[in-house]
């Protein structure tokens, strides 16, 4: 008898630090390491364009809060929804691995009722780089509510540039002083949303550079910067001081040194030294005045190189509601680095377009000098420019030692009157960096998807907005997409059929335009072509949730078989939202190996919203648990499936908190009994 006691009790010391373990984590990927995050979406007063309006806000912050994470990590949200509406929030670039049920779009996820709270369960899977999460439901993005991701990669994959001396994110957007309700309306009612009233920079005005254009006592971002050690960005007097002290140490050198011969007596190693020149050994005869004038420029010229301002990461997210928006900062390059996800070619800009939806990391340098600050310019792209004056933000840069503040016209946008093709040309120009990691140590270019044979091939047409029904529609092709009452993935859950169509045509169709709710069907572990076909007038952006595809073309014109043979099939650019320019076609790739149904749509607010956006649906036709997670306990039920929601008693802030805590730890706390059951039936 005591030596079973003494078993059992040393069962039971075991199970019990099991149970501490299990009860530190989710169940899923408990090795690595978890965020919480509680965050309240409320109403909040803000005049951003000068004129109180009502924003949303994400735990009292207008924009909301960064999520900041590393590679792997699991992300726990609680949301509680003090809206007048319903509300869900999706997570724009984040794949959701096997996990389409925090998708937060309506095909997956029952609407957050006012008052309630749900909990986003998520990991961030095999990803790095910048990303971004709205509300997805009725235009509340024109209202806020957004905030950035910031998915850092492991310590252990080496990242293709040094550490930045700052990370800086930064969302533009154009805006409306009409509360998102109106907005909505507008659409309901036929008409468009006209003009909008300016461009948000972090959910601010724009700086005062015109009188006329900007109303007095606009709060304005201001960007603050350190410009580096380097004396040239130190006070004038400092620069004044080293610019003579070099003069006088470079006259030294060239009177003491063997450097007035020819190159064949000169002393190559003190010219390499000034020069920095791979050419010190050349036999070409030069004459010793020219000479002394080139060593001396040589050597005046490394006081520039000596050290330079200190680099900042920029992430660009244009979470506006339908304007693509040209970013640029005055004489500042922006060496482009990452974008969604993927580490790019190294490239520097002068400006570049940014389209809704889209994310940018920029490395800046600040190697200017400290004179004045530099206006951060977001204008509107493809517009009358005298009626769009307004639709232009602008931020300040700010130098720790700056004399004065920006004047002046602003820096000029690009110029597309003579060159049509500027904008194409410079989307074609992003690539992938095929030598440098990602999420894992191996290459970007190690994944040969021009090599992989496409096995489904859909054409996606859109046009004008058109009339159905007696009201105001967008298309692809000729489906005016409407979300059933019930998600679609829980309707296949629970077996309820009628809820949706698995018959989405792969081409364009002479029918009637309609509005329907039917589905792309696509294979498993297949690969996908998908052309975007814009055949409307204003530039489309097109999102795709739960992947990443490949920018392999894109072109103005129609689309035929035969533009096949200009696809890239060598680094084209791996992101998730890809424009796509009116009269044109943009080409991706998508490797089909994430189970779930998910969300192809405009990032457009307002053709979004009247149906311009699909479903695709990828099944595992084994029967596994290892292609999808299960339903999640707490999952939200609406719709057909009404009758299985239990009632849940609105909570306050206070008791969301307390209330988001206990459901984070319930998954480890059930293992915890299941091993203490299992260990206690082993004990004899």
């Amino acid at each position: 008898m005591e030596e079973v006691v003494v078993g059992r009790a040393a069962a039971l010391a075991v199970v019990l630090m099991l149970m501490a373990a299990a009860a530190a984590a989710p169940l899923c990927c408990a090795d690595d390491p978890t965020a919480y995050f509680h965050w309240d979406v409320s109403y909040v007063t803000a005049s951003p364009l000068g004129v109180p309006q009502q924003v949303i806000a994400v735990a009292k912050q207008f924009p909301g809060p960064i999520v900041k994470v590393t590679t792997n990590w699991n992300v726990v949200v609680n949301v509680r929804n003090s809206l007048d509406e319903d509300l869900l929030l999706t997570w724009d670039g984040i794949q959701m691995r096997k996990n389409c049920w925090n998708d937060g779009v309506l095909g997956t996820n029952c609407p957050i009722p006012p008052g309630w709270n749900w909990t986003y369960d998520f990991q961030v899977k095999d990803q790095i780089g910048s990303f971004f999460y709205f509300p997805s439901l009725g235009l509340q993005r024109a209202a806020g509510g957004y905030g950035g991701i910031v998915v850092n990669s492991r310590d252990v994959v080496a990242v293709p540039f040094d550490k930045p001396d700052g990370d800086i994110t930064l969302f533009i957007g154009d805006w409306y002083i009409k509360n998102h309700t109106d907005l909505r309306k507008r659409l309901d009612d036929g008409k468009d949303l006209g003009v909008p009233d300016g461009v948000l920079m972090n959910g601010k005005g724009p700086y005062r550079y015109n009188a006329t254009l900007v109303p007095d006592g606009i709060d304005y971002e201001t960007i603050n910067v350190e410009p580096g050690d380097h004396p040239l960005f130190a006070s004038t007097e400092a620069f004044f001081s080293f610019f003579f002290s070099r003069i006088e140490s470079c006259f030294g050198i060239l009177r003491f040194k063997s450097l007035f011969a020819g190159p064949e007596t000169a002393n190559p190693s003190i010219h390499r030294v000034i020069c920095s020149s791979s050419h010190a050994h050349s036999h070409i005869y030069i004459p010793v005045g020219i000479l002394r004038i080139v060593n001396l420029c040589c050597c005046l010229s490394t006081m520039f190189s000596l050290g330079t301002g200190k680099t900042y990461r920029f992430r660009i997210h244009n979470v506006g509601i339908s304007t693509s928006l040209n970013f640029r900062i005055q004489n500042h390059n922006l060496l482009l680095v990452e974008t969604e996800g993927t580490h790019t070619l190294q490239q520097s800009y002068a400006s570049l377009d940014v389209h809704v939806g889209q994310s940018y990391s920029f490395l800046v340098t600040m190697d200017q000098s400290a004179s004045s600050d530099y206006y951060i310019v977001a204008s509107a792209r493809f517009v009358n420019e005298s009626l769009w004056t307004r639709v232009t933000g602008v931020a300040i840069l700010h130098y720790s030692n700056s004399r004065g503040k920006a004047s002046g016209p602003l820096p000029d946008a690009p110029d597309d009157f003579y060159y049509k093709g500027f904008s194409m040309n410079q989307a074609r120009s992003i690539r992938t960096n095929l030598s440098a990691g990602a999420a894992r140590p191996n290459p970007q270019g190690s994944f040969r998807y021009g090599l992989i044979n496409v096995t489904q091939s859909y054409l996606l047409r859109n046009t004008a907005p058109v009339i159905i029904d007696g009201k105001l529609r967008t298309t692809l092709n000729g489906i005016s997409y409407s979300p059933p009452t019930t998600p679609l993935r829980l309707a296949d859950q629970h077996n309820k059929t009628g809820v949706y169509t698995l018959d989405f045509p792969s081409r364009p169709h002479d029918q009637p335009p309609r509005i329907g709710t039917s589905v792309i069907n696509g294979s498993y572990r297949g690969f996908m072509e998908i052309v975007f076909q814009n055949d409307d007038t204003r530039v489309q952006t097109y999102h795709i949730d739960g992947y990443s595809a490949f920018v392999v073309g894109m072109d103005y014109g129609e689309w035929t078989e035969d533009r096949r043979a200009t696809y890239n099939k060598w680094d084209a650019v791996y992101r998730s939202t890809t424009q796509v320019f009116p009269g044109a076609w943009t080409a991706v790739y998508v490797s089909l190996d994430n189970v779930g149904i998910w969300n192809v749509r405009a990032e457009n607010l307002d053709t979004w919203y009247l149906g311009q956006e699909a479903y695709m649906k990828i099944v595992n036709p084994e029967r596994t648990n290892k292609t999808e997670l299960p339903v999640p306990d707490d999952i939200l039920y609406c719709g057909l499936l009404q009758y299985l929601q239990k009632y849940v008693i609105p909570s306050s802030p206070q008791a969301h908190k307390h209330s988001s805590a206990s459901s984070v730890t319930n998954g480890g706390k059930l293992l915890a009994w299941i091993l203490l059951l299992a260990s206690l039936a082993m004990v004899p």
